[in-house]
Parts: structure tokens; C-alpha cells; sequence
């Protein structure tokens, strides 16, 4: 059996559709950890992604979620997954290391 940590947070972010339409989303997202990290350490490490990427207008190349999850998930080289959702429209992504 695999015990894993989540630290979640909300991203506002604003990016291009395929049609070159600006527009935005909040995303609810989740990181998760091998069982064994201190939750706290792991919320200041997943802060500062977050302060990089809330309220910001994304590139094109970040704007499918599991390109998003990919991107956070690279920063924080201890994480083994980044979901990355939109629940209110029923919309999920996972990037898995």
C-alpha cells in the first residue's frame, strides 16, 4: 500500500484558447507526496510556486491543466503527482511523475 500527502491551493490564472481567446479559470489544485513529510515545510515549498503563477496570464504551451500540473510538478522535484481541476465544471487532470 502507497500513503501519500496532499497540500492543495487555489490558482486564478488567465490564458489563450486555441482560438486566441483571452480568458480565465480558478483551478483547485492538489500536490502529493510520499507519507512522511512535514505538511507544513511542504505548504511553504508549494507557496511559492503558487505566488509565481496566481493571477498571471499563462504562456500558451501551459494552457491544458496537465501541462499546468506538469509545470508545478517539476518544481517541487519531491512531488510524484499534480492534479490540477476545475470541479464546478467537472474538469480533471493529473500529471504523475
Amino acid at each position: 500500500m502507497t500513503k501519500l500527502t496532499g497540500v492543495g491551493f487555489v490558482l486564478s490564472v488567465g490564458h489563450n484558447s486555441p482560438e486566441g481567446v483571452s480568458h480565465g479559470h480558478s483551478y483547485d489544485v492538489t500536490v502529493w507526496y510520499r507519507f512522511g513529510y512535514d505538511a507544513r515545510a511542504l505548504q511553504r515549498q508549494v507557496e511559492t510556486v503558487r505566488v509565481q503563477l496566481d493571477h498571471t496570464h499563462l504562456p500558451d504551451e501551459l494552457q491544458f491543466a496537465e501541462n499546468l500540473g506538469e509545470h508545478i510538478g517539476k518544481q517541487l522535484p519531491a512531488c510524484v503527482a499534480v492534479d490540477v481541476n476545475r470541479p464546478l465544471e467537472r474538469l480533471y487532470a493529473r500529471w504523475e511523475r
